[in-house]
């Protein structure tokens, strides 16, 4: 039986929201297309209460008093995020992120929304026939997660994909119970680097990241090392920039072969973006970019992709690349040139 939010099940029940956060006073949702806005007002120690039912009915199978004031976990497809007023000056604390089960974006649904050009689907395709290493960058809440499910939905049926992450939100075993998928959850017992290990074992295709921060990066750069391909959300501005990030949050920022291994290894950053208009809420991708090495191992990259209110400007593809594809046979029509949505 699914569990009852009270005052806040209209707001789980609705399918256009897709987060809900409350500082123990007041409820604020973000819409698909609306955005963030306030919603209800709590009576002083309801959310409280809230949180002690999801503890206490099993919901959650975790601790939450004053010597663990952090609750992490997943409820029907739900993401829980909350704070202890022992850890929060502000009182407790509560945010729920939806992890639909089905796929948010589809080639039909990016055409309807003008999120991208159908070039670029053709070109994530590409990438996924060619066993690319793509990681997706983006600021919270830019549909950084679901860009990588949709990815992941193109591999072929019979590749071997073990995901990694803290939480189970992109329920791809749900999905796709028939294919080879494996989960790791990462958890004071089981590191990123202890889970590492098991899948360097694992023979796989694609290892997926949920989220590189901190110490994941240099797991993930071991996954590299390995015949396995790597794809991963990662916090960043600009696509462009996304070796100099994860040089940032590794240990080994010392390393002066770093970059060029970054771009042997890692060649594409997709970078999703969110903005809101006319009080409407837009996610697009915002920017692809490339990255190689010359001849001479100096790395190199440029954008291949980005988009500007509804144009989609397409910039022409490196030689590079364009061998990369044609020595694995795989066709693809890209052409340079600006395209309006």
């Amino acid at each position: 039986m699914a569990f009852d939010f009270g005052i806040l099940q209209p707001y789980v029940n609705d399918a256009m929201i897709t987060d809900i956060d409350s500082n123990g006073r007041t409820v604020y949702t973000t819409h698909v297309q609306k955005g963030k806005s306030r919603a209800a007002l709590l009576e002083p120690g309801y959310l409280e209460q809230l949180l002690n039912r999801l503890c206490n009915a099993g919901a959650i199978n975790d601790q939450f008093n004053y010597e663990h004031p952090k609750l992490d976990g997943e409820i029907d497809g739900l993401r829980i995020h909350a704070t202890h007023q022992s850890f929060s000056t502000s009182g407790f604390t509560l945010s729920i992120r939806k992890n639909p089960v089905e796929l948010v974006i589809t080639q039909k649904t990016a055409k309807k929304t003008k999120y991208c050009s159908s070039a670029v689907f053709d070109f994530l395709q590409a990438c996924v026939a060619a066993r690319m290493s793509v990681i997706f960058g983006g600021e919270v809440g830019t549909g950084k997660t679901q860009l990588m499910k949709t990815m992941l939905s193109m591999c072929d049926e019979q590749a071997s994909i073990v995901l990694l992450s803290d939480i189970d939100e992109m329920r791809m075993l749900e999905l796709y119970p028939h294919r080879n998928f494996r989960q790791y959850i990462v958890n004071d017992v089981m590191s990123y680097t202890a889970a590492t290990s098991c899948i360097l074992r694992d023979n796989a295709d694609y290892v997926c990241f949920q989220e590189v921060r901190d110490e994941a990066v240099d797991d993930l750069f071991l996954v590299l090392s390995s015949s396995a391909r790597v794809t991963a959300t990662l916090h960043l501005k600009d696509a462009l920039l996304m070796p100099q990030r994860m040089i940032q949050l590794s240990s080994n920022k010392n390393d002066h072969h770093l970059l060029s291994t970054i771009h042997d290894y890692i060649q594409v950053c997709i970078a999703p973006c969110r903005v809101m208009k006319n009080g409407r809420l837009r996610r697009f991708i915002g920017q692809i970019a490339l990255f190689w090495n010359d001849a001479d191992r100096v790395p190199q990259k440029c954008l291949l992709y980005e988009q500007r209110e509804e144009q989609a400007i397409h910039y022409a593809m490196p030689d590079y690349f364009k061998k990369y594809f044609a020595n694995q046979n795989i066709q693809l029509n890209w052409r340079e040139g600006i395209e309006n949505l």
